[in-house]
């Protein structure tokens, strides 16, 4: 079980065509889609379109050594929630689980990313 005291999150809003984060930017977190849509774009490609329940971030923080493969923004108003490098393993290691289902949603996403090229 977790206790709210383990981790630290945080929520934020986005407007419309705001810019979360940019390809080869340096990472330090991953996201969950709490409202809203978020756009994926890779080599100026919109190559996803994420929405409520959405996570992403989780290539950068488990395997490409915290680069961002991909660009997102917000289409349209977006509210999120942070989870930080820190947090993110520590979710992890609680939950072996949970941690092997983003390994393989990292690793497809990262061979779908292969497979454009």
């Amino acid at each position: 079980m977790f206790r709210c005291t383990d981790f630290c999150w945080s929520y934020f809003d986005l407007k419309n065509d705001q810019i979360l984060f940019k390809q080869n930017d340096p990472s330090h977190a991953a996201y969950l889609i709490i409202q809203g849509q978020i756009k994926i774009v890779q080599n100026g490609e919109i190559i996803s379109s994420l929405s409520q329940g959405g996570f992403f971030g989780e290539i950068s923080l488990t395997m490409t050594n915290g680069i961002r493969t991909a660009s997102a923004f917000a289409a349209g108003s977006a509210t999120l929630l942070e989870i930080t490098r820190n947090d993110f393993y520590k979710l992890l290691s609680k939950n072996l689980f949970l941690a092997k289902e983003i390994q393989s949603l990292a690793f497809a996403r990262l061979k779908k990313d292969h497979d454009r090229q």
